[in-house]
């Protein structure tokens, strides 16, 4: 009676050693089938009593069921793996070249922004300040920190967006945020060039006019806040996508081998 209760696995066993899961389902019913034919009286009930009646031939009927089902399962569950490997490489390509630099970038340079206004609350409030006091130097120091600490910045986030657009092309239309900054960086490359003197190097502070106190002639119109809420979003959008992503392809295997037990 044992060897019969086993003989739906056998069975199946014998095919699947050289064929694929499908062509193992097909063949195994096929025997399954030539053996639930006899040709006689007496060879059926040598047949119904060797394989244990009605519940070895139900046995027999649901190990395959089980093998069509857990086949069809597997399938669905490597289509879905696959597709969401191919979104995950390109969320990880996206963090990894774009967002996770360029939120870094943002961070540094809120960071130094403040430090140098200090206890002025913006850059307006800082050259009216200069002007009230009618201290040349004030300028002159600002421009200086722009051009070692706070330009290098911006430049290495145009180099970012420039050379990852496609990333960001993407997820849509390219957000109003970095056009709007891009249009801002070559704009105040313009206006740095009015710091020079003709070598090339920041004009002496005792050369300033009233002009170089006005805000327009000392900063970019580049609303940085905006920019770094906008990347800060779409870097956490990313991470809890990446990691819904990282766990759901072992979660799925585990429910489909809870499954697969439960047949066994």
């Amino acid at each position: 009676m044992r060897s019969a209760l086993r003989f739906d696995q056998l069975v199946l066993r014998s095919c699947c050693s050289t064929n694929t899961k499908s062509t193992c389902l097909i063949k195994g019913t096929q025997q399954l089938r030539f053996l639930a034919t006899p040709s006689s009286g007496d060879e059926k009930k040598r047949w119904w009593q060797k394989f244990g009646g009605r519940s070895g031939e139900m046995k027999i009927v649901g190990t395959v069921i089980v093998g069509i089902v857990s086949w069809f399962v597997d399938s669905a569950i490597q289509r879905r793996d696959s597709k969401e490997q191919l979104e995950l490489k390109g969320i990880n390509k996206k963090i990894r070249d774009l967002y996770g630099p360029l939120y870094g970038n943002r961070l540094v340079r809120n960071t130094s922004y403040k430090a140098a206004l200090g206890e002025h609350q913006s850059v307006k409030e800082y050259l009216q300040s200069a002007k009230d006091r009618n201290d040349p130097e004030m300028i002159r120091k600002w421009r200086t920190y722009v051009l070692n600490v706070l330009y290098p910045l911006d430049e290495k986030a145009e180099r970012l967006i420039l050379h990852n657009a496609h990333l960001i092309a993407a997820d849509g239309n390219f957000p109003e945020e970095f056009e709007h900054f891009l249009e801002s960086c070559a704009h105040f490359k313009f206006v740095i060039q009015h710091w020079k003197n003709e070598s090339g190097e920041l004009r002496r502070s005792d050369k300033f006019t009233e002009f170089d106190f006005r805000w327009g002639t000392n900063t970019s119109s580049v609303e940085h806040d905006r920019v770094l809420d906008h990347v800060s979003t779409r870097y956490s959008k990313l991470r809890t996508r990446q990691k819904e992503l990282s766990l759901d392809g072992s979660d799925d295997r585990k429910l489909a081998n809870i499954f697969l037990r439960l047949f066994k």
